[in-house]
C-alpha cells in the first residue's frame, strides 16, 4: 500500500480542542481560539470550509456548539488542511475525514438531501465496502453507510467532505465515524464487549481504508493500461 500510493495523513486536525475535551464535561468539538472580544472561544472547524457555508442559516453566537466562524477558512486548522489539499490536488483520488462517535462510512452531501446521479458511485462503493467489512469482521453493531446529512439528521454546511468532493472533483470523498477511546465506555453502558473487541474495531476500520485503496489502485491500473 505504501509503495503504490502516496498517503497524506493528518493525525489530529483539532489538537487543542481535542485536549480540552478530554477534561471538560460534555461533547466539545470546537477549537480553542478566543474571539476578538475575548468573550467566547472556539470555532467548529468541521463547518469552516468554503462549501455552502451560509446555506444552513448564519450562526453568529460564538457560544453556540456549532459556531462555524465568521467566514470560511478563518481558522489556522482549516487553512492548514487547505494547504495540504492544494499541494496534492492534481493527484487527489480519495479523501477520508475520520471522526469519533459513530460506526459508519458516510458519503456526500452534508448540507442537502440529494439523489443526484453524481453521488451514485460514492453511495454504491460505500455500500459495497461496508457489506464486505460486516461479513468479514462480524461487528456487534453493523458498520452502516448513508449520506452525512442523514447521519446528522440535519444540514451541516461548510463540511470538508463536500468541499473536497466539489472543489477538487475527487472521485471518492467520505467521512468515517469510529468508536475510539471513551466511546468504548459509551458502548459498554448498553452492552458488554468481548475481550479484544477493540482490536477487531481497529482492524475493521483499517480494512475500510484498504478497500478504498484497492478501488483507487485498480481504477488507476485500468486507466493506464487503456492508453
Amino acid at each position: 500500500m505504501l509503495r503504490n500510493a502516496r498517503w497524506v495523513i493528518l493525525p489530529n486536525t483539532n489538537p487543542d480542542g481535542r485536549e480540552f475535551g478530554r477534561y471538560t464535561p460534555g461533547n466539545w468539538q470546537k477549537n480553542l481560539r478566543f474571539s476578538e472580544d475575548d468573550r467566547s472561544a472556539g470555532v467548529d472547524i468541521s463547518r469552516n470550509f468554503d462549501e455552502s457555508f451560509n446555506d444552513c442559516g448564519v450562526i453568529q453566537n460564538g457560544f453556540d456548539h456549532n459556531f462555524p466562524g465568521k467566514k470560511p477558512f478563518s481558522e489556522s486548522e482549516t487553512s492548514f488542511i487547505l494547504g495540504a489539499l492544494n499541494r496534492y490536488k492534481n493527484k487527489l483520488r480519495a479523501y477520508v475525514s475520520i471522526r469519533r462517535d459513530g460506526h459508519s462510512l458516510l458519503y456526500p452531501f452534508a448540507s442537502v438531501n440529494t439523489s443526484a446521479v453524481e453521488v451514485d458511485k460514492l453511495r454504491e462503493k460505500a455500500a459495497e465496502i461496508t457489506s464486505k467489512i460486516n461479513h468479514k469482521y462480524g461487528f456487534i453493531e453493523y458498520l452502516t453507510n448513508s449520506s452525512i446529512i442523514a447521519m446528522n439528521r440535519k444540514p451541516v454546511c461548510g463540511h470538508s467532505v463536500d468541499y473536497v468532493y466539489m472543489k477538487y472533483s475527487t472521485p471518492y470523498a467520505y467521512e468515517m465515524r469510529v468508536f475510539l477511546e471513551s466511546d468504548h465506555k459509551i458502548m459498554t453502558k448498553f452492552q458488554s464487549l468481548p475481550r479484544g473487541y477493540d482490536i477487531t474495531l481497529r482492524n475493521g476500520y483499517f480494512a475500510v481504508i484498504k478497500e478504498l485503496y484497492n478501488t483507487v489502485v485498480e481504477e488507476h491500473r485500468n486507466k493506464t493500461s487503456s492508453y
